[in-house]
């Protein structure tokens, strides 16, 4: 659900006309107490790492009080629950949001930004505070020079192969090998197609390699092809850049090379819907090689516990070609209507510096945004590959429709599976359908 400012603000005035008083008492229980703090974070199979930063921020700070709910925020762009919270006066104090969608929800007034939050609590200046944070991911939280949330957790996108299989297959993945630098495309489509096999009938039994799979994705190739998709001098999405029709053909061409309707035969057979996560076809060893984020792997590494895999660059064009890769993750923020106090503050930075990050992350697999966390490196040393790989690594668009972006691309990858339009044309229904949403925001 993409909300525009209008309407958000539409919806709130008729909250305020309507529930003025309502408004009013809903804030009272944690306005009376600046030690209270309503968080709606971690979900409910990661709660326990959320609850270990809590226990050990309270051993500093005895007197928080801390009320927990899990309400995430989707990672399509719905943030109903939350703007519900605002509309009615019972906004939480902090909000663990899609780092992504930031921006979205501070261009409708739906967020505070912490600039005047730290100026007034922080001993440190905004630049200081926000320099303990990788410079990717504090951008991503920025709209017009303010900062509206701290960085948490982050990812990174990268080649896993099942080694196993593949050496069971006797086939040479030297090419995998890191130390050989990123493999060129030619290199995994050679490995891939030894791998591939059919069965009577010409469906695929086993399959090297299948680009829009897991994080594979029309976004993940451009942006590896060095596509832009938007210029922030002229407020404009550049969907049609040079480079990223040039990698949406390449894109079409895989898909006719593999056949898109057998390789949907292939996973609807070998990783059906609601499947056990141990049942995915790389898992079985049906798909020899998957790009991949630390989460993706951990299912490897907790369900499939021997399982021989190897970790490498996302492909490229030519040898020789630096890797690049991008980033996701989660942050917090700070809702219209919080109770902003010094414990709000103190726990939130807490929450998303090394202390915080280093807790939860000996508990669930991600990638800490702190520059102290990833130096520790203790968090996960099965997934430090992922971690270097963020030396190299960039965000998605922070623009007041990212979302509406991604869902765009997303359907022109659709059409180009079905082979309704052509690369250019996919690419020109999804500029003509973002660019007048964008518009709005550009006036200065």
């Amino acid at each position: 659900m993409m909300v525009s400012r209008r309407d958000f603000l539409r919806l709130s005035l008729g909250a305020t006309v309507l529930g003025a008083g309502a408004l009013t008492l809903s804030g009272c229980g944690s306005a009376a107490d600046p030690n209270y703090v309503n968080l709606w974070g971690l979900w409910a199979n990661d709660l326990p790492s959320q609850e270990a930063i809590i226990r050990k921020f309270k051993k500093i700070h005895p007197e928080f009080k801390v009320k927990q709910s899990q309400v995430p925020t989707s990672t399509q762009g719905d943030a109903s629950a939350v703007i519900t919270a605002v509309r009615s006066g019972t906004a939480p104090d902090l909000w663990l949001l899609d780092r992504f969608t930031t921006v979205q929800y501070a261009a409708i007034g739906l967020l505070e930004p912490i600039n005047p939050i730290i100026k007034k609590y922080d001993t440190d200046s905004v630049k200081d505070v926000t320099g303990q944070w990788l410079d990717f991911t504090i951008d991503e939280m920025t709209y017009r020079n303010q900062l509206y949330g701290l960085p948490f957790t982050t990812d990174s996108r990268v080649l896993v192969y099942n080694k196993g299989a593949l050496e069971k297959a006797n086939i040479d993945i030297s090419a995998l090998d890191p130390k050989n630098g990123a493999p060129t495309f030619e290199e995994v489509w050679k490995i891939a197609d030894q791998f591939t096999r059919t069965d009577s009938k010409g469906n695929y039994t086993y399959m090297g390699f299948i680009p829009w799979e897991d994080q594979g994705s029309l976004y993940t190739w451009a942006n590896n092809n060095g596509a832009q998709f938007y210029d922030r001098n002229s407020c404009s999405v550049t969907l049609l850049d040079p480079k990223l029709v040039e990698s949406a053909n390449d894109f079409a061409g895989w898909i006719k090379r593999l056949n898109y309707k057998k390789v949907d035969t292939f996973t609807a057979t070998y990783e059906p819907p609601n499947h056990p996560p141990a049942q995915s076809a790389f898992n079985s060893g049906r798909l020899a090689m998957q790009v991949m984020v630390p989460s993706s792997l951990s299912t490897v590494m907790e369900y499939v516990k021997d399982l021989k895999y190897g970790v490498t660059y996302l492909p490229v064009k030519k040898k020789g070609q630096k890797p690049k890769t991008w980033s996701g993750g989660f942050g917090l923020c700070v809702p219209k209507g919080a109770n902003k106090s010094k414990m709000m503050w103190e726990f939130m930075k807490y929450y998303c510096s090394d202390p915080g990050e280093s807790t939860a992350l000996k508990r669930y697999i991600a990638l800490p945004a702190d520059h102290k966390a990833l130096e520790d490196k203790s968090y996960q040393k099965s997934i430090s590959f992922f971690a270097d790989a963020l030396a190299y690594s960039s965000h998605r668009p922070a623009i007041p429709v990212g979302n509406l972006l991604w869902n765009s691309l997303d359907a022109a990858t659709s059409s180009l599976q079905q082979g309704s339009a052509t690369p250019r044309q996919a690419l020109e229904t999804a500029q003509k359908r973002v660019q007048p949403q964008l518009d709005p925001y550009c006036v200065a």
